[in-house]
């Protein structure tokens, strides 16, 4: 964990929107987090009801990615779709005590007209959220809505530090508009004196982009001026069949000129945990179930992890549940969440996460 991006989001939290939103965080960040091993073994086994979830609202989107599942044409079976409102406040009805929602899935939530909508609502219920977006369309007004509302934080996902290589990888979208997006957002955060949204740009790693690491650091800076961001950079997840993008490892020699460069910068950066130049955590220490992830569907899978592997269809064969035909509650003290945990705790990988990029899965009997 990086202590320094930690404390300024949970300072911008404080002084954007109140105690109650910082101790969110706070207690966001002490959860979903890579525990001991004895520390782990007692919150799977206690169980706690999740305090967060993932929702994805959108299956549409208007790019064609080259490292997306939707870029890559997969066929799952069913159309785009869009989550309806009714449904969406379903969702949130089943978790009492939330206290963080990620509004992120496979396309862009934006696409859905009620977007801004489940935002406020989240707000409303004073809960902490945030989200990705690729930001082609976070125009003027989703910007001005956000800043109103007080969205919490942001990820844009932005893969190329020039418009020949940003928009190679990203079919038909505009790096001119999504700069001027993003240019817009932190103008106005400026002018306005506001702290949220917080936004920490995510950069996805591949054959066509490795060679503007660096320079998308001082990209980063550039579009910020001179307010506080940060940057994440991860591997493509997975070569799964119909990916037009090839995996590149991030080495100990990227993570050390990207390092560099930040600190010249004076960015946050960090990489994500399935790096080559960062090792893998025991399966036992892994707290991402805590964090559930429901599709567009209903189906409820114990993490995003598995996203972005060309197979929804096993995803969803191996769902612990449906949210829209049981209670979240049920779904917990279920069969597939139990033993899912059991297996954790004894140190073997449950058959939904014998896949997991993030840690080091041990099958039954090796």
């Amino acid at each position: 964990m990086n202590f320094a991006r930690e404390m300024s989001t949970l300072w911008a939290n404080w002084r954007g929107d109140g105690v109650r939103m910082a101790a969110n965080y706070f207690a966001f960040r002490g959860l979903f987090k890579v525990h001991s091993r004895p520390l782990s073994w007692l919150i799977s086994k206690w169980a706690p009801f999740p305090l967060m979830v993932e929702v994805e609202v959108s299956t549409a989107c208007n790019l064609r990615c080259r490292h997306c599942e939707i870029g890559s044409e997969i066929d799952w079976g069913q159309p785009p779709k869009l989550m309806p409102y009714d449904s969406f406040l379903r969702i949130l009805d089943q978790f009492p005590l939330l206290v963080f929602v990620d509004l992120t899935g496979i396309g862009e939530p934006i696409l859905n007209p009620r977007f801004l909508d489940m935002v406020k609502e989240v707000k409303r219920r004073g809960i902490w959220i945030e989200g990705f977006d690729h930001f082609g369309l976070w125009d003027e007004k989703v910007t001005d809505f956000m800043l109103d509302v007080k969205f919490n934080r942001i990820q844009p996902s932005v893969d190329g530090a020039t418009k020949e290589t940003y928009e190679f990888i990203r079919e038909r979208a505009d790096f001119d508009v999504v700069c001027k997006n993003l240019r817009y957002l932190f103008q106005q955060k400026k002018e306005r004196g506001c702290h949220l949204p917080t936004v920490d740009f995510h950069f996805i790693v591949m054959d066509h982009n490795e060679h503007e690491l660096v320079q998308f650091v001082r990209l980063v800076r550039e579009l910020a001026g001179d307010q506080r961001v940060g940057l994440q950079f991860t591997e493509v997840l997975r070569e799964f069949p119909g990916i037009r993008a090839k995996k590149v490892p991030i080495t100990e020699r990227h993570m050390a000129e990207v390092r560099a460069e930040a600190k010249r910068q004076r960015i946050q950066v960090w990489f994500n945990r399935n790096s080559e130049g960062r090792p893998k955590a025991d399966m036992r220490q892994c707290s991402a179930y805590l964090m559930p992830f429901t599709f567009i569907s209903g189906d409820v899978v114990p993490c995003c992890a598995q996203n972005e592997a060309g197979n929804r269809p096993l995803q969803i064969q191996r769902a612990m549940g449906n949210i829209f035909q049981q209670s979240f509650r049920d779904i917990w003290k279920g069969g597939p969440y139990t033993e899912l945990r059991r297996k954790m705790r004894r140190g073997e990988t449950p058959d939904y996460c014998e896949e997991c990029p993030v840690f080091k899965a041990k099958k039954s009997g090796l």
